[in-house]
């Protein structure tokens, strides 16, 4: 299981994690990853070999949220021998708008979210962190504990390495290589995810080979966290059908 973007493991206490029995990873400069790893370069290359380090080659089934699914699916699709099965939550191939996905975060939003990050990390952090979540999911007490918990975790963050994995998110595009990836994927996204437009997973959806869609209505961008109990039933479905 590998988390999102400047958050933590503990994002997933709110899933059932024992309906699929799989661990969670610190992704560099996130807290206490293996043997403290730092993310030095703006690319995903960091938490690839978090994953490499952690499993040693092992055939894995990989649980991730936002940037932590992205770099799954990279892995997919790099080693797809080494995949056996993906689950995203939140997911797009590409945050960035282009002429050719128009799905994705405009260049200015990007540019203007890193400057603030450089020179006013907390703020930045607790602003972002409330994005993931709609208005109505902000009143229920799992979101509200959860916003807590972002909050006290942004002391173990590292400053550079939270700059360089959103560089990384911003600059990743793995459109082209989506075709390399040969295991079932499950995506679940919510229709209401004001991070990663749900039309980014709708694409996932239509461009993989062995693919499935579940939208969450009513759902921001971390439907794990707000409604566990349909997130896994869905994915208990899935691994059962596999």
């Amino acid at each position: 299981m590998l988390h999102g973007w400047a958050t933590g493991p503990f994002i997933w206490n709110a899933l059932n994690i024992e309906a699929t029995g799989d661990s969670a990873l610190t992704m560099p400069g996130h807290g206490n990853s293996v043997n403290n790893a730092k993310w030095s370069e703006p690319n995903l290359e960091a938490p690839l070999e978090l994953i490499e380090k952690e499993y040693q080659g092992e055939k894995i089934d990989g649980i991730g949220w936002s940037l932590g699914g992205l770099t799954l699916l990279q892995a997919a699709a790099l080693s797809p021998e080494k995949v056996n099965s993906l689950v995203l939550f939140g997911v797009s191939p590409c945050y960035t708008k282009k002429d050719d996905f128009p799905f994705g975060k405009s260049p200015a939003l990007t540019r203007r979210m890193l400057m603030d990050l450089s020179s006013e990390m907390s703020g930045t952090l607790k602003r972002f962190f409330k994005l993931n979540f709609t208005k109505e999911e902000q009143e229920l007490s799992e979101v509200t504990r959860t916003i807590d918990l972002l909050e006290e975790n942004i002391k173990n963050l590292d400053k550079v390495s939270i700059l360089n994995s959103l560089k990384a998110l911003i600059r990743t595009d793995i459109r082209s290589e989506l075709c390399k990836v040969e295991c079932p994927v499950l995506i679940i996204h919510g229709s209401r995810d004001e991070v990663c437009d749900k039309r980014s997973a709708e694409y996932l959806n239509d461009n993989l080979n062995n693919s499935e869609l579940s939208l969450i209505d009513k759902a921001g961008h971390a439907p794990f966290i707000t409604m566990p109990k349909e997130v896994t039933e869905i994915m208990t479905k899935f691994f059962e059908r596999m």
